[in-house]
């Protein structure tokens, strides 16, 4: 493939034949055969690239019942971003899922052990999760799962409410300020965050029940007023999760749009204006 460089200046070039032809197909076989190789080699080295951060996306303090509650009698997928240093996404990155803490005793749940990131450095693992009863003193059962890619990791519990012969689930969600009252009208300036909070107590049969995600549920964000909680560490984003005494508190985040509307507290589930279809294949149509 080379010969046309030799030729002597003096030497006409004659019409391509045949034989030229196909060296001429040969030169592009193998252009694109090493272009090829070259996006292969480049693809696999993002996947090489450090994990520094594993952000949690959704799927942490979620809360489901063996009763089908409100239609979902399942856990959704705990979905994490990888991310290098400089804070930008990896592909291709493998995260692994153990769950070895049940902090309540009983079964664990499960998921699936390992994921990939996609182009968006985004990676899920689906949860799996018995149906089992319970008594007075285990009213709900918890599993903290750990992802991790590299020494970066990020922590996830799910809880599920258990029950007994004699009634359903026996979970309690109350307000401390207001309840049983009516709540508050809460007001700022849009994009402030509110001093007022919102303050949710979660226990079974009274014994209080840590990290389990409180949110706020909104209309349509993008053309009402809006609000959404200012995050806790390692909450799902827009959300808080319950310490240890069985209370969150969360402080309204008002949205760009001025006006006046009414907002939902929704304790242990995920919404589906802040859920990203594309990260796993299992659709969230309700809260």
């Amino acid at each position: 493939m080379v010969v046309d460089l030799s030729f002597p200046a003096s030497i006409r070039i004659q019409p391509c034949s045949y034989a030229n032809e196909e060296v001429v197909l040969d030169r592009l076989k193998t252009t694109s055969l090493t272009s090829f190789a070259l996006v292969i080699v480049f693809a696999a080295s993002a996947s090489a690239q450090t994990a520094t951060k594993l952000e949690i996306v959704s799927g942490n303090g979620q809360l489901f019942t063996s009763a089908a509650y409100k239609n979902v009698p399942f856990l959704y997928p705990m979905v994490v971003r990888v991310l290098d240093a400089n804070g930008n996404p990896i592909a291709n990155k493998t995260v692994n899922w153990n769950w070895t803490t049940s902090p309540t005793g009983g079964a664990l749940a499960s998921a699936e052990p390992t994921s990939v990131t996609d182009a968006k450095g985004i990676a899920y693992s689906r949860v799996f999760q018995g149906i089992q009863s319970g008594t007075p003193s285990l009213p709900y059962l918890q599993t903290v799962f750990t992802a991790s890619a590299d020494s970066a990791s990020a922590n996830f519990v799910v809880s599920q409410a258990l029950l007994d012969n004699f009634t359903s689930s026996q979970l309690v969600f109350s307000q401390p300020n207001w309840y049983p009252g009516p709540p508050p009208t809460l007001t700022g300036a849009a994009g402030s965050v509110s001093t007022t909070p919102i303050k949710i107590h979660v226990d079974g049969r009274g014994l209080p029940i840590p990290n389990i995600s409180v949110r706020l549920l909104n209309d349509d964000p993008k053309t009402l007023p809006s609000a959404t909680c200012a995050t806790d560490p390692g909450a799902d984003p827009g959300s808080v999760v319950t310490d240890a005494n069985g209370d969150a508190t969360c402080y309204p985040v008002f949205g760009p749009i001025a006006g006046s509307a009414s907002v939902s507290v929704l304790v242990g589930g995920l919404d589906p204006l802040q859920w990203d279809q594309a990260s796993s294949p299992q659709p969230l149509t309700t809260a």
